[in-house]
């Protein structure tokens, strides 16, 4: 096989004098002491929520991991640039006979879901032999895994597959299919309720029933004086209204505020954001004017049509300071009249109306972050609060909020033809009286006789032909149910994510099971737990579950029999192996350290460190004779005067079998090598490179002790370095690599000089 070899472009000059190095490194420092988050990211889920902020803090650990030292902010744009760089390289050097890519293998889980918005049953799926056949193909959407097509959603047995020609970590939020032309779909990408950190691009359109894709609309468009990031990167809802031989399309392009870091705020796409409307199949897209009372754009959120085919259009939030809430109508597609606005304080806005009655609506929006339901039956001449509200059957879920203060994040409600209301919250909830009162159906551990379907509810969706079977798309990933006006004591909702592989992996780890020779995985998820195979084969696996939560750090010691699992900050797990039931903390577990914690695993010697960090206090915890059972463990702390920021990177020598030895980086770009480190007296010493400028992301040794790789996490930097004398001198070896982060690098054992790395846009 011919390998392609691609060759790149350095966007920015990253050889700087020494004067510039200790420059930029005192702004960076700057950036880092003056982090938009400095007060959150150590905020309990709880606390969080609150605050009205998303409850997973790993985006702005990124943000202050990955900045320009020389700007205060991460340049996510500048990876668009770096992709279209590629592309045009790709088709410049491949001759006939080569691969466009190295063909890789995925190893699993092929039963875990991730975060999904988007679900279409296809409208091409009829005029099958047994109509009860009609409307079984679905495609779904992740938020950041692409999109997917199982060919038989009521068969609990079938398997989803990639569709091709899109990228396979696209932030997927909606597809839908032209009603004159269900040939034609649409996508929408890019999630903005998480603080903008799930960026896409737009538009992206298929002409063929979803086999081929190209993109039409949107994408970064550069940056202003004022360093807002301008161009369509949040696409919130899109929809198509049928004219007869017309189609209009209409999408809702969110603005957001990106968090700010040093002189000025980073703000994405809010100079474009907008409601857009294209009457030529999407070739050209025109932004419809409708202003807030400071002459800024609105901030679209979600866009319905009626059974009258009027269009109507809600808000969220605009960076530019006003609520959302405002509810717009408009005829004939052109001038949008504000026909309500809700009071102060509310956020995402969500509208749904009646089937059935054209003067009908149900509003649930985001009011104080809390989720609240209102009804009009007049067109919105008068509003009023809905009198019965879901009311939550578990204790830990308030009374009066069935979104649990995550409002602005997990937000559905759907209505049938036959006005059935259904809503989604932390759980799912419907009623068959229009709202009056309501039956859950669902409870995110199966509790209290509810179904059992994941937390987090995004998208509901009715099978055309036959609305009694629903799919939902949750933080769980795909479920199905074939009957849901059952009662809640013989609904059957079932998990149906095989080959369904979204998730969102934060850590993972291999070794071999050596009684079987066969490969052993594992790997902690973003709100899904920590997963693991134990007799993996070649191609995808079926894993099993293990630890709740989020998942983070995973290790795995099949010589010792037993791997480490963890929750976010400093909770850290053994558990035996391998039968994996003995479990029991390590950790002292007081949340400190970083929300997914850096850790490392020293396995000749049995310890485990981790970052033990509290606010300022800067130090690493450490744990040892775990094997012998929770009474029996020892700790010990490291911190030194120099160790004065945050790790960022954690690595022990494989060489060194006899002591414990510790390698630590920092977010300022510090590198330590720590001898005899379970001694009473530690031996440190800093092996920095002269050079160094970022937040070191990865440590890794070559064929020998004194062989040492190092990488950064950041922009506008040199990203990856080497030392053939333990550290003692430094030089950089990323060559033409783009300006882009590199998360991580490996030395292959048997061609020395070659390194791999892994970046925010795949492998090198």
């Amino acid at each position: 096989m011919i390998v392609l070899s691609i060759i790149s472009i350095c966007l920015y000059n990253c050889n700087l004098s020494k004067n510039n190095i200790e420059s930029l490194r005192s702004k960076h420092i700057y950036f880092l002491e003056n982090s938009p988050f400095a007060k959150t990211k150590y905020l309990s889920k709880k606390e969080r929520k609150q605050l009205k902020l998303p409850p997973n803090a790993y985006n702005e650990m990124l943000w202050d991991l990955t900045l320009d030292p020389s700007t205060g902010s991460p340049a996510p744009q500048r990876i668009l640039k770096a992709q279209r760089e590629m592309s045009y390289r790709r088709e410049q050097t491949l001759s006939v006979d080569q691969p466009a890519t190295m063909q890789w293998q995925e190893r699993g889980p092929t039963n875990l879901g991730g975060r999904t918005r988007a679900i279409l049953f296809d409208p091409n799926d009829v005029g099958n032999a047994d109509p009860n056949d009609n409307y079984t193909r679905v495609f779904a959407g992740a938020v950041s895994g692409g999109l997917w097509v199982n060919q038989d959603i009521t068969d609990p047995n079938a398997a989803w597959s990639p569709v091709t020609g899109l990228a396979s970590n696209i932030s997927i939020t909606k597809i839908i299919a032209d009603p004159n032309n269900p040939n034609i779909l649409y996508i929408a990408s890019g999630e903005s309720y998480s603080s903008g950190q799930a960026v896409g691009n737009g538009i992206w359109k298929s002409t063929d029933s979803g086999k081929t894709w190209v993109h039409v609309f949107g994408g970064f468009q550069g940056v202003d004086k004022h360093k807002i990031i301008n161009g369509i990167f949040y696409v919130n809802d899109i929809v198509a209204r049928d004219l007869g031989e017309i189609t209009e399309l209409y999408i809702a392009v969110a603005g957001t505020y990106f968090h700010s870091s040093g002189e000025l705020p980073q703000f994405h796409s809010v100079n474009q954001q907008g409601l857009y409307k294209s009457v030529d199949n999407g070739l050209n897209w025109n932004r419809i004017v409708i202003n807030e009372t400071n002459g800024k754009p609105i901030n679209p959120n979600d866009i319905e049509i009626d059974i009258n085919n009027n269009i109507w259009l809600t808000t969220t939030q605009s960076s530019w300071g006003h609520n959302g809430g405002e509810i717009f109508k408009s005829a004939e597609g052109e001038i949008f009249n504000l026909v309500h606005d809700f009071s102060e304080g509310v956020g995402r806005t969500e509208l749904e109306p009646s089937q059935i009655d054209p003067n009908k609506f149900w509003v649930l929006l985001s009011q104080s972050n809390r989720a609240d339901l209102y009804v009009t039956e007049d067109g919105f001449k008068s509003v009023t609060p809905m009198t019965t509200e879901p009311n939550d059957i578990d204790p830990g879920i308030p009374a009066n909020d069935f979104g649990r203060q995550q409002a602005f994040y997990n937000l559905t409600i759907e209505a049938d033809a036959k006005d059935h209301l259904f809503v989604g919250g932390i759980n799912l909830f419907k009623s068959s009286n229009q709202g009056k009162s309501w039956e859950q159906i669902s409870h995110w551990y199966g509790g209290y006789e509810r179904q059992n379907v994941h937390p987090d509810q995004h998208a509901i969706v009715f099978r055309p032909e036959n609305e009694n079977e629903v799919v939902f798309g949750n933080d769980g990933g795909i479920y199905f149910c074939n009957d849901v006006q059952k009662p809640y004591t013989s609904i059957q909702i079932s998990k149906l994510n095989r080959g369904y592989n979204t998730s969102q992996f934060y850590y993972g780890s291999i070794d071999i099971n050596h009684t079987t020779q066969k490969d052993i995985i594992a790997g902690g998820t973003q709100d899904n737990g920590t997963w693991t195979a134990t007799n993996a084969t070649e191609g995808i696996n079926t894993f099993f579950h293990t630890l709740d939560g989020d998942g983070a750090y995973t290790e795995l010691d099949t010589e010792d029999n037993y791997m480490i699992a963890s929750y976010v900050f400093d909770e850290h797990y053994f558990i035996s192996y391998p039968d994996l039931n003995s479990m029991y903390k390590i950790s002292l577990a007081n949340q400190n350290g970083s929300f997914i914690n850096n850790a490392i695993l020293d396995k000749n010697l049995d310890i485990i460190y981790y970052d033990q960090s509290d606010g300022g206090i800067f130090k690493i915890g450490a744990a040892y004779n775990f094997k012998n059972g929770k009474e029996n463990i020892k700790r010990f702390e490291l911190t030194h005067l120099e160790f004065d920021r945050a790790p960022s990177a954690l690595n022990v020598s494989p060489y060194s079998k006899t002591h414990a030895q510790l390698y630590l980086g920092l977010v300022n770009g510090k590198l330590f090598r720590i001898d005899n480190t379970s001694s009473t007296s530690p031996n440190w010493v800093e092996i920095t490179g002269e050079d160094f400028l970022g937040s070191i992301s990865d440590i890794e040794f070559g064929t020998t002790q004194r062989e040492l790789f190092v990488t950064m996490h950041n922009y506008g930097v040199d990203n990856i370095w080497f030392s053939n004398d333990a550290g003692q001198s430094w030089r950089p070896i990323e060559g033409d690599l783009p300006d882009i982060p590199v998360r991580c690098i490996l030395q292959n054992p048997q061609q020395p000089k070659e390194v791999i790395i892994g970046t925010p846009i795949g492998v090198w």
